[in-house]
């Protein structure tokens, strides 16, 4: 479409009735029953290659897709829209930013879609620009969507367009009113440099999470059974999302002790990746590449010691500060006594999200104190770190989004 065309209808869309959130809500509900029926099984297993062979609920894959259309439902969007766009004051009106541009992220399946849904219940037209490695199940989605209820086809634009396609990231720009940019600093970077002065950019880069754990935590008689959750939860989410846990602090200064952990943890993460189904090879060549590279740096650098199994490893790493992760099933543990916690964190709080807590009952009031302080934004169990709520959704990194996708006006 030329951009003098897109341009005139914005414009056209922008001058007509607003878009209703019932419209949208209605939509997404059949949306949803739709994917939850099964009756898109063979879209998403050619783009997610998941295996639809095995026994129900066997597939982590298709069951990671049917909970994501779980958050298309009516009563999730209708939770949301009370929760995040509440009655306004008297005097008070809520209006939509007006054209959202969302600028995707690769690392979960139909985020992007999800990004654009969000835009469209707070009332925006959505241009959405896909993410490089995108595999269509985004486009597939909002095609659907915008099939199931026409009056949502003025509201979506989908672009498969490069990043390093400047002049075309820059006229996308200069129709948006506001930016959600999904990624990392350099995608954040990229995107500041392309918004005018007075585009709303609005920033969900990536987050770091991780679990902590008191040596009464470990030792006590919920403690392994914590720590199993924990290695699910990594094996489950490959560690990709910015729930995904990259490693575990541990309350101790105690070399002997870290050793100690890092290698009975190694334990606990081959015997659970042993109950899953081997990955194609591949993934687990280049998972293999990945540990040996590491191992060969800590023997050259020092700094840091890699425990090796057959299918995951453990990184005993001696500076403190919080990174990703190998992933896959590789983690590492770090030493970070309590009161280290704050001097460590803070440096890094604009990156942290959520911290999974492995400590006595008597700890964990204070743990999640110090750890709200150094700018986490969710403190949970270990088995909790990417599970959603009764209710169907949580704040990004600890905001409303469709509180920024709106302006009040009075």
């Amino acid at each position: 479409m030329k951009y003098e065309v897109l341009k005139a209808r914005l414009a056209r869309t922008l001058a007509g009735p607003p878009l209703e959130a019932e419209t949208v809500v209605g939509a997404c509900e059949i949306l949803a029953r739709e994917i939850l029926d099964g009756k898109y099984d063979q879209v998403l297993e050619a783009a997610l290659g998941a295996e639809m062979d095995r026994p129900q609920g066997a597939n982590p894959v298709m069951a990671q897709a049917r909970r994501a259309a779980s958050l298309l439902s009516r009563p999730c969007l209708e939770e949301r829209l009370r929760w995040e766009l509440p009655p306004s004051p008297e005097g008070v009106r809520r209006y939509p930013l007006g054209v959202l541009l969302h600028v995707g992220a690769g690392n979960m399946e139909g985020l992007p879609a999800y990004s654009a849904v969000e835009g469209l219940l707070a009332g925006n037209i959505n241009l959405l620009k896909l993410p490089e490695n995108d595999n269509g199940i985004s486009s597939f989605l909002l095609r659907r969507l915008a099939a199931i209820e026409p009056r949502l086809r003025p509201y979506l634009y989908v672009f498969r367009i490069s990043s390093a396609d400047r002049a075309a990231m820059k006229r996308l720009a200069g129709l948006a009113d506001g930016i959600a940019v999904w990624g990392g600093d350099g995608a954040v970077r990229g995107v500041r440099e392309l918004a005018g002065p007075s585009v709303k950019l609005i920033e969900w880069g990536h987050k770091i999470s991780f679990a902590y754990a008191t040596l009464k935590g470990v030792r006590g008689q919920n403690g392994g059974r914590q720590l199993r959750l924990l290695a699910r939860h990594m094996l489950d989410t490959g560690q990709v999302l910015c729930s995904s846990c990259q490693g575990i602090y541990l309350d101790t200064k105690d070399e002997t002790e870290l050793e100690e952990f890092a290698k009975s943890f190694l334990e606990i993460l081959e015997a659970e990746a042993l109950l899953r189904p081997a990955a194609d090879p591949g993934a687990r060549a280049r998972n293999t590449l990945r540990v040996q590279c590491s191992s060969l740096e800590a023997a050259a650098y020092g700094g840091k010691r890699v425990f090796a199994g057959t299918l995951a490893s453990v990184t005993l790493e001696r500076d403190p500060r919080p990174e990703v992760s190998l992933m896959y099933g590789n983690c590492w543990v770090k030493s970070l006594p309590r009161p280290e916690m704050l001097p460590v964190l803070r440096d890094n709080s604009g990156y942290l999200q959520t911290v999974a807590l492995i400590c006595g009952e008597e700890e964990r009031e204070m743990l999640a104190h110090l750890f709200w302080r150094a700018g986490a934004v969710r403190v949970c169990s270990a088995g909790d770190m990417s599970a959603l709520p009764e209710h169907g959704f949580q704040p990004h990194d600890g905001e409303f989004p469709l509180r920024r996708y709106s302006k009040y006006v009075t």
